[in-house]
């Protein structure tokens, strides 16, 4: 039956969704209780951007302050001091070792949380060097990025970069490049039917290359401190850096190692020693034990930086710099703009090598010297210590 022109305007007045006149503005104007919010804030004129620097200004670009708090200037401030620390000038080519003879204790992802740090904020010329005797954790823990070659097939080929044209681009076949952190990844061996062992004339023949086209090399250590490549490595360093868990065999290990480099002659190495306390776990945040850890550490390390956990980290699988949470890469900047400082005292000197020819120092003293260390080794220091908190 069809509808008659009376019914329809009586439709219409009883109905408000159909009286349109009244949603109808003149020109120019706005009737803005009736309009709906989402589309006002389509049709209303951009406002001002204020660009920011640091952190929020990171925020701002990639869309992520849209409902986040308002930055702290205090934060801010201190996101611009430890960027501009990570990002001082070197006088000549410097090396990072990142040690703890104690498996699981975060040696690798410091290093690549370090070299992620470096590489971000200084444009490359960074790399992670993986100088465990066989295999090591790098290989396992970062972007292969089509790369297959590891520190063996560079060291058979290491002559080929004697020559005066010799480039760095070349040796891009021997790395890995870590998209969007720009660091590169030079990995132990990864042959396990290759009975080849990296050791202390290897290290120096490798180490005399890599210093000749990178400015920074972060040294990932095995856990033998007595290998000849891991105290090859220790008369290259410049900084010392210390990943420790608040786990007592970890801490053990610490002061193992603070008593063998003093005993080495490198107790300028652990007087400036960065210590890196990393967690396992969510609930070691709050532990009694990482507690005992901080107080044990306040006795003696320079510098303590808390790397809080991280899931990402935790997977013990691939890292890849750019999926750590926020609080992981501020403390690894915190750690990097330390280490740069620490980099920067020390000015011209030379890295502390031996004499071409000259044997390595060996890792256990003599008897005599042994002896005079017992009194107070860290060792001792840390057994005392441990059993006066239980």
């Amino acid at each position: 039956m069809a509808v008659t022109q009376e019914e329809t305007e009586q439709h219409q007045a009883e109905d408000p969704l159909c009286r349109v006149e009244e949603w109808l503005a003149p020109a120019g104007t706005y009737v803005r209780e009736r309009r709906s919010p989402h589309l006002d804030l389509i049709t209303a004129p951009a406002a001002p951007v204020e660009r920011k620097a640091g952190l929020s200004g990171f925020r701002q670009k990639a869309g992520l302050g849209l409902f986040r708090r308002a930055p702290d200037p205090a934060a801010e401030q201190l996101l611009r001091e430890r960027t501009a620390a990570a990002q001082r000038q070197f006088s000549r080519p410097m090396n990072v070792l990142v040690a703890n003879p104690c498996g699981g204790s975060g040696v690798t992802a410091c290093v690549l949380g370090i070299s992620g740090t470096f590489g971000t904020l200084r444009g490359g010329s960074v790399l992670a060097w993986d100088t465990h005797e066989s295999f090591g954790g790098l290989g396992v823990r970062t972007m292969t990025n089509g790369g297959s070659r590891t520190v063996i097939d560079l060291l058979a080929d290491a002559g080929n970069f004697d020559r005066i044209d010799a480039r760095a681009g070349d040796l891009g076949a021997y790395w890995r490049a870590q998209p969007g952190a720009f660091f590169d990844v030079l990995v132990s061996d990864q042959d396990a039917a290759r009975p080849l062992e990296l050791g202390a004339p290897e290290f120096r023949r490798i180490h005399q290359l890599l210093t000749r086209f990178r400015d920074l090399v972060i040294i990932d250590t095995g856990n033998n401190t007595r290998r000849p490549n891991f105290l090859a490595a220790v008369e290259v360093c410049d900084q010392l850096v210390i990943p420790t868990t608040a786990g007592p065999d970890s801490l053990w290990a610490v002061s193992m190692l603070i008593d063998q480099l003093e005993a080495m002659g490198r107790a300028d190495l652990v007087n400036t020693a960065i210590v890196i306390l990393t967690d396992a776990n969510p609930a070691d945040a709050t532990s009694a034990s990482r507690q005992k850890a901080l107080d044990w550490l306040g006795t003696w390390a320079r510098t303590i930086v808390e790397v809080p956990y991280d899931g990402h980290i935790a997977a013990r699988s691939t890292i890849d710099y750019r999926l750590l949470a926020e609080p992981t890469r501020n403390a690894f900047l915190e750690a990097a703009a330390l280490i740069a400082e620490g980099l920067t005292n020390r000015g011209h000197q030379p890295p502390a090598t031996e004499p071409p020819g000259k044997e390595l120092h060996t890792a256990v003293p003599p008897p005599a010297e042994a002896q005079a260390l017992t009194d107070q080794s860290m060792t001792d220091q840390f057994t005392n210590y441990e059993g006066n908190l239980k």
